[in-house]
């Protein structure tokens, strides 16, 4: 959880964290440059506050070891109106569901279908029905969350087997001293 815990982030959560980064800023790009080429373009205020909005959700994606909850949910209220902010906003419910429990999960997420359900009443696509729309953002989400509970869950796993094992180890180091308590007791 490199900066989640105060502590400093590794060479390995850096090139995580750009990765990542240059994945949301990549797709909202892709967007705006769709957007340009539109045949219908959206109003200049919507588009203008649009491409803020990704602006603002890419950047906070630096905070997102430091705040996975609060930057998912400040993505969620932006993606209500804003497609170049989706990118951002995977990468937030991926960290929220790897950092945070499932049920936390599954409020965020619960929250983000709502979001949707909003984009497409309010950002209809000429040409895509809504419903379609809402099922692809359906998808990709349940796709980030649930990607991100199997990396939860194995850390969890990884955890319990290695306290397993240092229990293990210290119960045959205790067992091995005894015998040779016993041993010496004996002599």
């Amino acid at each position: 959880a490199g900066g989640a815990r105060g502590t400093r982030r590794r060479p390995r959560d850096w090139v995580v964290d750009t990765l990542l980064f240059l994945a949301a800023v990549t797709f909202a790009l892709l967007v705006i440059g769709g957007r340009l080429e539109s045949s219908t373009p959206p109003p200049t205020w919507l588009f203008t506050a649009d491409v803020i909005a990704g602006a603002v959700g890419c950047a906070g994606l630096w905070l997102r070891r430091r705040w996975p909850v609060g930057l998912a949910l400040v993505l969620v209220v932006l993606s209500t109106f804003s497609e170049t902010v989706s990118g951002a906003l995977v990468v937030g419910m991926l960290t929220v569901a790897i950092h945070r429990p499932p049920r936390t999960t599954a409020a965020v997420f619960a929250l983000s279908v709502v979001a949707a359900l909003v984009y497409v009443v309010l950002r209809p696509e000429p040409g895509i029905p809504a419903w379609l729309l809402f099922m692809i953002g359906l998808v990709v989400q349940s796709a980030a969350v649930g990607w991100g509970l199997f990396i939860h869950f194995r850390r969890q796993l990884v955890l319990s087997l290695r306290d397993r094992a240092n229990r293990a180890e210290t119960e045959a180091q205790l067992r091995a001293e005894q015998a040779q308590q016993r041993a010496r007791d004996e002599i």
